[in-house]
């Protein structure tokens, strides 16, 4: 029994030891870089001009929500979509910078502005975008 269990943690061993080199050996010698950036200069400005990141669910302690804006009215902006990023995954499979980005404005001006800027950056594979009035 417990040669059997010698063996089994030997065998263990290799296995992992394997396995623990596997990434470097199919990826070869990869500089490391995030997957969903292939290079600073590359990254378009998506940041609102007047947008601030709230929720549309409920009561939140941690997240800002319609009630909580000191503007008179408030535009809902919901963005989804993608772009290929320039980055593989381990099997050559394209990695898509996915946003899914909800956001308050003060106008629906300053929400269609943000939709647009977000859709010319973000439109393969094309997602959801909206502006819709809370009050």
């Amino acid at each position: 029994m417990a040669a059997s269990r010698a063996s089994f943690a030997g065998l263990l061993a290799v296995v992992l030891t394997l396995f623990a080199g596997l990434p470097g050996a199919i990826m070869g010698s990869v500089p490391g870089h995030a997957a969903d950036v292939a290079s600073l200069s590359d990254v378009p400005d998506t940041t609102p001009e007047d947008g601030v990141p709230c929720a549309l669910k409920g009561f939140s302690l941690t997240e800002t929500n319609a009630s909580m804006l000191p503007w008179d009215d408030v535009w809902y902006g919901h963005f989804s979509g993608g772009r290929p990023s320039g980055v593989q995954d381990v099997i050559g499979r394209e990695v898509i910078d996915w946003r899914d980005e909800h956001l308050c404005f003060p106008s629906k001006k300053s929400c269609d502005a943000y939709m647009t800027k977000m859709r010319h950056s973000y439109h393969r594979p094309e997602g959801y975008w909206t502006c819709l009035v809370l009050r």
